[in-house]
């Protein structure tokens, strides 16, 4: 999986020459899918896949790829014993939760090319796998997702490479969240850093996602530092070096969905910061954003959009503190507040706040300003 982390700085600086890499990787699928390292692969190519067309939209590509994976899965799903909803050939929580978002990616796909059938087969497929999952690496004994059927006794961040990928395409939780916290927690508080250095760098990425900042930063550093003291010694550190943009991703909370036109924007800062300036740096659009929070009294977010590239945004998603109650909304631009509608989904670790201006092509810059009611305690 080191191309799936290291390619997204590829796609970011290279789109071309990232499409032409994965188009020669999907061409060349071998037949034989029952093998466990083609099962990884075309979990590897299914998720990379789907990413490439979340950043960039390029419905053409997609049309070319899917049936071609298409075919594949439904090789490997045909080989399936009855009950079997993970290749019993993936062993280890890593592989077998990056199989279960493939399977997700797959229905995804799906429902943009308006195969509605496949769609619903496909997510009620994902459904039964992801809980298969669940039931197989949860170790009451630890508390924690294991790494594989034999290492019960370990802990690292591998075992949520699915949550890791999720979390930056936006797909929410795929597993409980009192679970992924747990088993984070176990992580961290093993003395052993993870044994590779993209396991802890996928660590710090979940912490800091979660608004576990002070620690998630700390391992981004120790991972960063690993990686680079691997220059000498393997010729795989350039991809990997590129997986420091995950980082970035993180930290802002960022995602730009070209094909649904939603624009997601979640920082979490650490203890004492109160701002956030940072860059917006996508394959569909590039930009800044500044970010304030002011938590003294009633609360207030304020957030500046600035895009250089013309985008149409359909939504846009911020994130507030799971204490907080209700809130006022606005969406200021160029040409004064916009019309929007607000809606506030609470969640287990923060409140996502959907914000749908009533035109897609509004003008930026936007300022978005999120206030806690005063009526509120």
């Amino acid at each position: 999986y080191t191309r799936i982390y290291g390619s997204l700085g590829l796609l970011l600086f290279f789109p071309r020459l990232e499409d032409a890499d994965l188009a020669g990787r999907i061409k060349v699928i071998q037949s034989d899918h029952g093998r466990g390292e083609n099962v990884e692969q075309l979990a590897a190519l299914l998720n990379t896949a789907y990413r490439d067309y979340v950043f960039t939209k390029n419905l053409a590509r997609l049309q070319e790829f899917y049936p071609m994976l298409t075919r594949a899965m439904d090789e490997v799903l045909g080989g399936l014993r009855r009950g079997e909803h993970i290749p019993e050939s993936l062993s280890s929580a890593d592989a077998a939760g990056m199989w279960c978002v493939a399977m997700k990616a797959h229905a995804l796909m799906a429902r943009h090319l308006h195969y509605e059938d496949v769609t619903a087969r496909g997510a009620a497929a994902y459904q039964r796998a992801i809980k298969g999952f669940d039931r197989r690496f949860w170790s009451e004994d630890n508390q924690c997702y294991v790494p594989s059927d034999d290492e019960s006794d370990l802990c690292y961040a591998g075992q949520l490479s699915a949550q890791w990928h999720a979390d930056y395409l936006g797909l929410g939780n795929l597993l409980p969240h009192d679970r992924i916290m747990k088993t984070l927690q176990y992580a961290v508080s093993h003395a052993a850093a993870p044994r590779r250095p993209l396991w802890e760098l996928q660590l710090a990425c979940l912490l800091l996602y979660r608004g576990e900042m002070e620690t998630g930063l700390r391992h981004a550093e120790s991972a960063w530092r690993r990686i680079a003291l691997s220059v000498p010694h393997t010729a795989k550190m350039p991809t990997e070096a590129m997986a420091i943009w995950h980082v970035l991703y993180a930290l802002e909370g960022l995602l730009y969905n070209a094909p649904d036109q939603h624009l997601r924007i979640a920082p979490h800062l650490p203890p004492g910061v109160e701002s956030l300036a940072a860059p917006i740096f996508t394959p569909s659009c590039l930009g800044q954003i500044r970010f304030e929070e002011a938590s003294e009294g009633h609360y207030q977010q304020k957030i500046k959009v600035h895009l250089n590239s013309l985008v149409l945004l359909n939504s846009i998603e911020l994130r507030t503190p799971k204490t907080l109650g209700d809130i006022d909304a606005r969406c200021v631009t160029s040409d004064g507040d916009a019309a929007i509608s607000v809606r506030v989904i609470r969640e287990d670790f923060g409140n996502r706040v959907l914000i749908t201006p009533h035109k897609a092509n509004v003008p930026g810059p936007l300022r978005l300003i999120l206030t806690e009611k005063t009526g509120n305690p």
